[in-house]
């Protein structure tokens, strides 16, 4: 039996996916991260963006003319937002949110073995069995006070079960498992994701860097987000889990990645902080790289911890989203431009060449052109050394889908503009280290390259190198999005 989880989006999606991978391979089960073959697909979606929620539907489609008779698990951001698209598929025979993922490996044997239609509620996968309601028989379905009545309701009929409830002002979330008979499993709970982190044990990642997810959830209800409403209020992993991680992780690869769906939040709710957790992490000799920063995170508190490791990759990536004060003030950031500015100087006089990247949204509600030309301006004025430039997309349920909306020829060629300045400023950050000795952590081979990383993350490329291993190259001219 072979099953392939496959994750869409951000980093910590892809941290959950090799968690999943983990557990299912410890059953004995043949795994795979890529879009191939397979009995079983675990389909982790995205929804930061229409496009990536649009993606995480299509993908659907593109395991299923793999393997038509395929069965498919759907779990993440894109599901919790809306399942009712994943359920109408008929190959789909689970879908669920953001939370209890790790149910998703019980959900899988509990269908693989079960031979007629049962119900199951719970108010959480894992409870004692006094809470949990077994039966085979609708109408004792529909005559228990405890079941949800939009359960009752569509029990019996040919069609899914509704999949967002309400019970005495608590919100409901419901995983559903079905055959072709009908249900075979539905978990029906109160969610309390916003309460504690979960634990996912540790994690096995087939690529050379691993991902250590660190943090879930998120605070700052930005105007254009979404997530905050699918990943729930932010949490921390205590930090003695976080090492045990790190130590299993530090024998397998030559990189770990400290990541969560807001990094800069970390240790908030269990009184500790970022910087508490890296000063936990000095014995490690092994490349830490940090994920997506909140640029007040950026004090000398930080930068003391990131100086005590003894492989510290020098890239941070500073989430700027507009370069205008008046556009951040509207989309809730919480921050100017000159108090960015002076977090990005404080880099610099730790790190003189650090490669400091960001995110920047074009086309946010409202903005004018000279909001955009002071976001180019002051793009140029940081000398970024890398851009992740994203096209605004209106999230429902978010303040700013409620703005009047630009025109999508304008966004587009908003979008066209700034990627030629963000060119211009990767090809001058990389060219400073042309004829320099580089330690780059080679990953994969493509198109007849090994590629690689190096510590301030540029992408380098070599006809001849070992993956998984760290050399020294000296690279001669720009090639692609890095050099050669």
């Amino acid at each position: 039996m072979k099953i392939v989880s496959f994750s869409l989006g951000c980093k910590v999606n892809q941290y959950e996916s090799d968690a999943l991978l983990a557990i299912l391979s410890q059953k004995g089960y043949e795994i795979s991260e890529k879009l191939e073959f397979a009995d079983v697909y675990i389909l982790n979606t995205c929804a930061v963006t229409a496009e990536a929620e649009r993606k995480s539907r299509q993908t659907i489609t593109r395991v299923l003319a793999i393997n038509p008779n395929a069965k498919v698990f759907v779990c993440g951001c894109a599901s919790e937002n809306n399942v009712e698209p994943y359920l109408l598929r008929e190959q789909v025979v689970y879908a669920s949110g953001t939370a209890k993922k790790m149910a998703i490996c019980d959900a899988i044997e509990e269908y693989l073995k079960c031979q007629k239609s049962k119900i199951v509620l719970t108010e959480n996968p894992k409870c004692d069995d006094d809470n949990i309601i077994y039966s085979n028989n609708i109408e004792n379905i529909k005559q228990n006070n405890n079941i949800d009545e939009n359960i009752k309701q569509n029990v019996d009929k040919d069609e899914n079960i509704e999949v967002k409830s309400s019970n005495n002002d608590d919100e409901i979330k419901i995983n559903i498992l079905k055959n072709n008979n009908g249900i075979i499993e539905c978990k029906n709970y109160v969610i309390d994701a916003d309460k504690k982190f979960e634990e996912m044990g540790n994690s096995i990642s087939p690529r050379t860097r691993h991902y250590i997810k660190v943090q879930d959830g998120c605070d700052n209800f930005c105007s254009y987000c979404i997530i905050p409403y699918l990943r729930g209020r932010g949490r921390s992993r205590l930090i003695t889990n976080i090492l045990k991680e790190v130590e299993f992780a530090s024998t397998r690869t030559k990189e770990i990645v400290l990541t969560g769906i807001n990094l800069s939040a970390y240790g908030k709710d269990i009184d500790s902080s970022l910087a508490n957790l890296l000063w936990a992490l000095k014995d490690f000799d092994i490349r830490i790289r940090l994920g997506s920063l909140e640029v007040g995170i950026i004090d000398r508190e930080l930068l003391e911890a990131t100086k005590k490791l003894p492989a510290f990759c020098d890239h941070f990536h500073l989430s700027l989203q507009s370069g205008d004060d008046r556009v951040l003030k509207a989309m809730n950031r919480h921050y100017n431009t000159a108090e960015f500015k002076k977090a990005v100087e404080l880099i610099r006089e730790y790190y003189p060449k650090a490669a400091i990247t960001t995110d920047v949204i074009v086309g946010f509600p409202t903005e004018n052109d000279e909001e955009f030309q002071n976001t180019k301006a002051f793009v140029k004025d940081i000398e970024f050394a890398d851009i992740h430039i994203f096209s605004f997309s209106p999230r429902e349920r978010t303040v700013a889908a409620k703005m009047p909306q630009l025109d999508r020829k304008l966004i587009e060629a908003r979008h066209k503009e700034l990627e030629k300045v963000k060119l211009d400023l990767r090809n001058n950050y990389n060219s400073k280290f042309l004829n320099q000795p580089q330690e780059v952590l080679f990953e994969s081979k493509q198109n007849g390259y090994y590629t690689g990383h190096t510590k301030n993350y540029i992408t380098v490329y070599r006809a001849e190198a070992k993956r998984g291993e760290i050399s020294t190259v000296v690279c001669s001219e720009l090639f692609n999005d890095g050099m050669k």
